[in-house]
């Protein structure tokens, strides 16, 4: 569905950190170019529930304090995720006893918690939640805001994502749209982007423009020894239904 890249178009592709040449669903960046990224975890109101130590494991979320105001994400792959990182499995298993054994513990979980939404961030603003799974550009958005909410990426591990930009097979205007991608890639351009929205950047360049308190803020760019426990979600092949069937069975 998509038209490969032609790298000859794209002369600023070089801003963008090696680290996201190396993606398992598009390496060398053949059919996409990512623009942001980010991570998702765990946000917290501090002045409601309190936090020991930054090292919070998932357990946090699915044993929460306060099951009334906490959420799940409504989104299949990642609560399973949340859970194999749990277990210590890799997000990204085939092995459908573990995938049944998860969706034990999701169906435990839903009946202790207030909601899945895949848009907790006015909820947590509003303190009608105060734990929530959630995509770290709606937590630090919700920072900024209110300083007492806070992200955290559980010790077990996280999901990482890219946000891309990709040309249909169908275009009809292939040289005009590696025009839009590499305009997007100019540092300055790409920066009017991140810093509008506090999401981070794959644009090493545009990065190094950034305040040195914001490259440093580990919310938007965790560490290297975090990185190192990122997944990206990969395509599961005959195992998606296999989940998606388990996912209705527990929202029915």
């Amino acid at each position: 569905m998509l038209a490969p890249l032609d790298p000859r178009l794209l002369t600023n592709l070089h801003h963008i950190d090696p680290y996201f040449f190396k993606l398992s669903y598009d390496p060398d960046l053949k059919y996409s170019v990512p623009f942001t990224f980010g991570t998702t975890g765990i946000a917290v109101n501090t002045s409601k529930i309190s936090v020991d130590s930054p090292d919070l494991s998932w357990s946090f979320l699915f044993d929460s304090k306060d099951p009334k105001h906490t959420s799940l994400l409504d989104d299949m792959r990642e609560v399973f995720a949340a859970v194999l990182f749990l277990k210590g499995l890799s997000p990204n298993t085939r092995d459908l006893a573990s995938l049944e054994d998860s969706k034990g513990l999701i169906s435990q979980a839903k009946d202790r918690v207030l909601m899945f939404t895949s848009e907790p961030k006015a909820l947590l603003l509003k303190g009608e939640l105060s734990i929530s799974h959630m995509y770290s550009v709606d937590a630090v958005q919700a920072a900024r805001e209110n300083p007492n909410i806070k992200f955290f990426i559980p010790k077990e591990g996280g999901i990482i994502w890219t946000d891309n930009f990709a040309i249909p097979a169908t275009s009809t205007r292939i040289e005009e749209a590696h025009q839009f991608i590499n305009f997007f890639l100019e540092p300055e351009q790409n920066l009017k982007i991140v810093e509008e929205n506090w999401l981070a950047t794959p644009n090493k360049t545009a990065k190094a423009m950034l305040p040195e308190t914001v490259q440093k803020n580990p919310q938007l760019y965790p560490p290297e020894e975090v990185v190192k426990k990122l997944f990206f979600l990969e395509e599961l092949g005959e195992t998606l239904p296999r989940i998606s069937r388990m996912w209705t069975e527990l929202k029915s």
